[in-house]
């Protein structure tokens, strides 16, 4: 395995609560996956709320610091799914020009919470030549 890169990130939940009045940031930076398990969320369920894009904001800061210059991903490019039966999370790249699907090998994300805090790694590996 050869690592293209590795990001990191920590985030204050509390930054994100002034944006849970309206729906903009959600927009912004949900795939449109992540937008619509979002706005499932009960809106009185704040602490969820707050989790749920606090986790997707660390992650996808963490994995463009990881691929940049290699690529140059937008927000929506990646989204983080959960699967049943691995308790780590999938973080999908689905760029819009998928020409650059190449340019990645596999993704490897780890998510820890503490108190206010999200902190979010990801590393990238090469792509594997074929």
């Amino acid at each position: 395995m050869t690592i293209l890169g590795v990001g990191v990130d920590v985030l204050h939940l509390p930054r994100l609560t002034r944006h849970l009045v309206d729906n903009r940031l959600a927009k912004r930076i949900l795939s449109p996956v992540e937008l619509c398990e979002y706005l499932a969320l009960p809106r009185e369920d704040f602490d969820r709320r707050v989790r749920f894009l606090g986790v997707r904001w660390a992650v996808k800061e963490a994995v463009y610091k990881a691929v940049y210059p290699t690529v140059k991903p937008t927000w929506q490019d990646f989204t983080i799914q959960k699967c049943a039966s691995n308790p780590k999370p999938d973080l999908l790249y689905h760029p819009t020009d998928t020409t650059l699907l190449h340019r990645l090998g596999q993704i490897h994300t780890s998510v820890s919470h503490d108190g206010d805090y999200t902190f979010a790694t990801v590393i990238v590996e090469q792509p594997t030549q074929a």
